[in-house]
């Protein structure tokens, strides 16, 4: 522990936590007799090397609301130690498996929750991408926010960091190469120093131009994350540091003054080659920066099996550059600041927040595995600043936001998962969070199977993806379903870049009303799993073969489904209409559903996803659907077969992606803002198709992939004008290659 804590305050000390923090770490008092999983014993019965088992992934939120206390003493079952080779390896924190058989041709742009993660929109390093998804009020989880954040598709927060069970040190390298000076790579590397301590360091860097001739844009972008996952060997303390910097560089063109000229105007009545105009930028000069970092630090002590401290620090730093040398953008309107022609502005926010909180567990109850309860108190502190030629003030809210939250876990039928957060005083008084899911049924049926070597034994990990398919743990499911219901209620002031960057800009001196977003929703979820008597799974079952590789004795989902349907209101939507400093709506009622489906068979696979968001016409003002398209789908094809001889697996894959029509949005570089076309001038009715064939020998995948590939030509009743923002067109058809490598060190 005395170690642990030293490696502790030096990376505090070296990646520049600003905030001094003092905890007491309290030694562990309970001798145990698990192994260090970092001695790893050679494997002489086995072909391949043990340390070849791939890293499984635990997110901070799962990390720190397990309770292993409350878990039995078998910790893993003999499938996990068989896999290991090392009967000793007792890694102490719950994670999910996963297979990488699914080649990632695209990861370099954050995936939403229902995305998949491989199709691009926009330039690599591009702020555009996906805005059309709407102008939806904050949906950060703090109380107190910056704002100004265009770059939302591509930076992730300390909090979303994901960290790794290592059973041997692995290093992952990702590079993607392609026409407009496309260079992005990213490289991971995980270790577990010991079965409790893991250290993560995620660099991702992307370097990229527009095709068009004279477009003016060059876009870099540099994300680090590093991080320390640490629970003590009697599981009595637990303790996350999580470190990131964000930068972007772009040189802006301030998109097409008109569209003309670019879409030359074509019939979109029938079939046709496309034909293209000239890229003509609105600037010539301008530039920006844009710069995070954000550090947590959090950790919790239990003080017996029921009774647990804890405390989270974070601190967040945001600002924004931008700069024209040889004109004045009318970005201040008649009243602008400065008195020269030149445009030069630049805006820093800083948030600080402290959380401490009790929790207590209760009792392990029949098929339950534990539920809690837990209180915290929450601090935030921010400070924003403005900086131009003749304006350089400060704004400082006079008292900090004190809030408290209260959380209850639970699992199992009718037992409620509840976060609600409630701020008492200072910024944001009144502000309220509420989050209530509630599990109202769940069925599994299991195969009769008499060859089930784990059919006894317990994971703690149990949850499991094996070719980007979820599956289950130690018993063999036939069929699995189940329906839950979600209530959400957000209710808080307008951003802090709302209330004080326009203010200040602009001289908006109008107090904006509190904004929010509630709703009710249903959820249902069906899979089907192929019977692992008949399955054809890569290797012998592992009761038979001690050489079975990490996906053998996992169960295949054969099909699966999920539906969900929500009604809900946004009240008094904030947001930007030509370029008015900013407008609040009244509140509008919409409906929606989302529909996913996947299909796995022997050798091909279809994952479908669909979703229709739909506002009360009656509601409407100058907005066509409140600026967010009806109707997304996406769809992705994949084929897998052996090549040469099994030495290769070729995969083929195709996806599409659909946009119904939308309201037009402008990207604003010198506010670093979208703004709404109130005129509903449309973007959308869109779609594009990528192809791709990637190959992987031994632990190297390589790909060839073709995206936007209709962009050549101009299909009957579709838009002809491929652009999700006025003035900014996607790239072209181009062709872009690159690797994926893994290391097994």
């Amino acid at each position: 522990m005395i170690q642990q804590l030293k490696y502790t305050w030096v990376l505090i000390c070296l990646f520049g936590l600003t905030t001094t923090i003092d905890a007491q770490v309290f030694e562990p008092t309970i001798p145990t007799s698990r192994g260090d999983s970092s001695v790893i014993k050679s494997d002489t019965t086995a072909n391949k090397p043990k340390s070849k088992v791939l890293p499984r992934t635990t997110s901070i939120s799962d990390f720190l609301e397990y309770n292993a206390a409350l878990e039995p003493d078998k910790w893993f079952s003999n499938a996990v130690k068989r896999k290991t080779k090392n009967p000793k390896d007792t890694l102490i924190y719950p994670c999910n498996e996963i297979d990488t058989t699914q080649i990632r041709v695209n990861q370099y742009r954050s995936q939403g929750r229902y995305g998949l993660g491989f199709l691009q929109q926009f330039n690599l390093g591009e702020p555009g991408s996906p805005v059309y998804s709407g102008f939806e009020i904050n949906t950060l989880q703090d109380i107190v926010h910056p704002g100004c954040n265009p770059f939302g598709s591509q930076i992730t927060r300390a909090r979303d960091m994901n960290f790794y069970r290592a059973f041997a040190p692995f290093t992952e390298f990702n590079y993607l190469q392609g026409p407009g000076k496309t260079i992005a790579l990213n490289a991971l590397h995980t270790q577990n120093f010991s079965p409790g301590w893991n250290v993560t360091l995620d660099y991702r860097s992307i370097i990229n131009q527009e095709q068009y001739t004279g477009s003016g844009q060059n876009n870099q972008f540099r994300n680090i994350k590093l991080g320390s996952l640490y629970q003590s060997t009697n599981n009595r303390y637990k303790q996350i540091i999580a470190l990131t910097w964000n930068r972007s560089s772009r040189n802006e063109n301030g998109g097409l003054a008109v569209d003309s000229l670019f879409f030359v105007p074509q019939s979109a009545e029938k079939w046709g080659t496309r034909t293209l105009g000239f890229y003509n930028p609105t600037l010539t000069t301008a530039a920006s920066k844009f710069k995070q970092f954000e550090h947590l630090f959090n950790h919790k002590y239990y003080l017996n099996k029921h009774w647990a401290l804890s405390q989270e620090v974070a601190f967040q730093r945001l600002t924004y550059e931008y700069k024209d040398s040889k004109r004045d953008t009318n970005y201040y309107g008649s009243n602008y600041f400065d008195s020269k022609t030149k445009t030069a502005d630049s805006n820093v926010w800083h948030i600080v927040t402290h959380k401490t909180g009790i929790e207590y567990y209760f009792p392990r109850m029949r098929q339950y595995r534990f539920s809690s309860l837990s209180l915290n108190y929450v601090v935030q502190s921010q400070t924003y600043q403005s900086k131009q030629s003749q304006f350089n003030d400060n704004f400082t809210d006079p008292s900090a936001s004190h809030s408290v939250e209260f959380v209850s876990k639970g699992y199992g039928k009718f037992i409620p998962r509840i976060n609600t957060i409630h701020t008492l005083a200072g910024y944001g008084k009144g502000s309220n969070q509420t989050t209530v899911g509630m599990p109202i049924y769940h069925k599994t049926y299991h195969y009769n199977s008499i060859n089930d070597p784990v059919q006894n034994s317990f994971d703690s990990s149990n949850r499991k993806y094996i070719d980007d398919q979820s599956v289950v743990g130690p018993r063999n499911s036939k069929l699995t379903w189940g329906v839950l219901f979600y209530y959400y209620n957000q209710f808080q002031p307008a951003s802090l870049q709302q209330q004080a960057f326009y203010s200040n800009h602009f001289l908006y001196n109008k107090e904006l009303l509190f904004t929010g977003n509630k709703s009710n929703q249903a959820f249902f979820y069906l899979t089907k799993f192929k019977n692992p008597e008949v399955a054809n799974l890569k290797t012998p079952s592992p009761a038979t073969n001690q050489t079975a590789s990490p996906p053998a004795d996992a169960q295949k989902v054969k099909f699966n489904t999920s539906f969900t349907i929500q009604n809900g209101t946004w009240i008094n939507p904030t947001m930007s209409i030509d370029s008015v400093p900013v407008t609040q709506l009244n509140d509008a009622q919409y409906m929606s559903f989302i529909l996913g489906f996947n299909w796995y068979f022997t050798k091909f696979s279809i994952n479908q996803f669909i979703s229709n968001k739909t506002f009360k016409p009656s509601q409407l003002t100058n907005l066509f659907n409140y600026g967010v398209p009806v109707w997304k789908s996406t769809t992705s094809l994949r084929y897998r077969t052996p090549a040469f001889h099994h030495a290769m697996d070729l995969t083929l894959g195709a996806d599409i992606q659909y946009t119904s029509k939308f309201q037009t949005t402008y990207y604003r570089p010198d506010a670093a803002t979208f703004v709404v076309d109130a005129n509903k001038t449309e973007s959308g009715n869109y779609f594009e198709l990528d192809l791709y064939a990637a190959a992987r020998v031994q632990t190297v995948d390589v790909f060839l992939k073709a995206e936007h590939i209709n962009e050549i030509f101009t299909i009957p009743g579709f838009n002809t004008r491929y652009q999700y923002i006025a003035g900014y067109p996607i790239q072209p058809y181009r062709i872009r290659f690159g690797l994926n490598w893994t290391f097994y060190n």
